[in-house]
């Protein structure tokens, strides 16, 4: 949606609607506002005001841009933080979903008895695959009694 003047598209910005009554898009009313850095900008565009109306030499003005620019800045970070926070949320469910998917196939390993060497057997193969790695080949005891226990 377009706001057509400046008086729209700062109540589009503050309260999600604009004064003809239509609804705000899915980024503007889903985004958080930083209500001090909203305003700074505010106190900026009116000190830039004032500085038409009143004769500062330029004070006033550069007091207006400190604020725009502070208020900037302050909402910049907020919004940087929460785009933080959310990925940190997203990787904690990875996380978990990852951790039952493991515990779930620990527990299928577990049921069937030769699962767990297939399995073993299947990641030695693609070990092997790769032709410049040394691969250490461990031997279960129980078939190494088999062998002691046959020598006379």
């Amino acid at each position: 949606m377009i706001a057509r003047c400046w008086r729209c598209m700062l109540l589009l910005l503050v309260l999600g609607t604009c004064p003809s009554g239509q609804a705000a898009g899915a980024a503007v009313s889903l985004a958080t506002v930083s209500y001090a850095g909203l305003a700074l900008i505010l106190l900026g565009v009116a000190l830039m005001l004032a500085e038409v109306l009143l004769p500062s030499f330029g004070v006033v003005g550069l007091g207006g841009i400190v604020a725009f620019v502070v208020g900037a800045v302050t909402i910049a970070r907020q919004a940087e933080a929460e785009r933080e926070r959310r990925a940190k949320v997203i990787h904690a469910e990875g996380e978990l979903q990852a951790s039952e998917k493991l515990m779930q196939a620990a527990q299928m390993l577990g049921r069937e008895q030769g699962a767990m060497q297939l399995r073993y057997m299947q990641t030695l193969g693609s070990i092997a695959g790769d032709k410049s790695s040394t691969i250490v080949f461990p031997m279960p005891m129980d078939l190494l009694k088999g062998l002691v226990d046959r020598q006379p």
